[in-house]
């Protein structure tokens, strides 16, 4: 049976697991499975326009599995591993103390423009508040996550790449209602994981935010699930013939 290559993308619920961890996350899970090959993973508050950048980064994905967040989660492409979230400005403060991955804030940028530029924890999250007060916009950024949102089901049907959606409830209220997925099955129970008794809140346990059993249920439940969202593809004309 050849490999199948899956690529899991989002907010933190699809983070990768270290060995430092006591839980062992989904997608580390599936990793172990025989002919499954994880291509991404995700990020601290992925933003949906980081979802389509990474998208467009792979040759070949054989089922994308997608988690959307939060619309005001803003895609900061400078930064490998996380994105950010607006704040109010009598809450940023208080908040910007959590912020993880900051202690290196040089490191974590990008070789782009900001190549050879010097900057310090301090002086990125002042310049964050002053984007957050002055260029930030919750309507904007609706109209921004709801086109990257199209623009992935578009991509994913021209490339041919069957996909597992995994919207959430909380968040899910920012598209039109006459757009439906065109590219795979849509579940929104997976999501719920991060809120309900499979939470877990120590990051430094579960990167996830989930506890082992939760996770295990997910791994169970995508397992599942690839084999309907290989059948709809096929159904549907997206793909020719389903991977075995």
């Amino acid at each position: 049976m050849e490999t199948l290559h899956i690529a899991a993308f989002g907010h933190s619920i699809a983070l990768r697991g270290k060995s430092s961890h006591t839980v062992k996350p989904w997608i580390n899970i599936l990793a172990d499975k025989p002919n499954l090959k994880i291509v991404n993973s995700g990020v601290i508050l992925c933003s949906i326009e980081r979802i389509l950048w990474q998208l467009k980064q792979h040759k070949r994905i054989d089922l994308a599995i997608l988690f959307y967040g939060d619309p005001s989660f803003y895609f900061t492409p400078n930064f490998p591993n996380r994105d950010f979230k607006y704040f109010s400005e009598e809450k940023f403060d208080d908040k910007a103390s959590t912020f993880t991955g900051m202690d290196q804030v040089q490191d974590q940028l990008h070789e782009s423009f900001l190549k050879g530029t010097h900057i310090n924890k301090e002086e990125f999250l002042a310049a964050l508040k002053v984007y957050n007060k002055w260029f930030f916009d919750h309507t904007l950024q609706r109209n921004r996550a709801t086109g990257a949102i199209m623009q992935i089901d578009q991509y994913l049907k021209h490339r041919q790449i069957p996909a597992i959606h995994c919207p959430s409830k909380r968040d899910w209220n920012f598209l039109p209602p006459w757009f439906e997925f065109q590219t795979g099955i849509v579940d929104y129970s997976i999501p719920e994981f991060q809120y309900n008794h499979y939470r877990e809140n120590d990051g430094l346990v579960s990167p996830n935010h989930i506890n082992q059993e939760g996770n295990e249920i997910i791994a169970e439940k995508i397992l599942s699930m690839m084999p309907e969202a290989f059948r709809k593809a096929e159904k549907s004309g997206l793909i020719n013939s389903i991977p075995g």
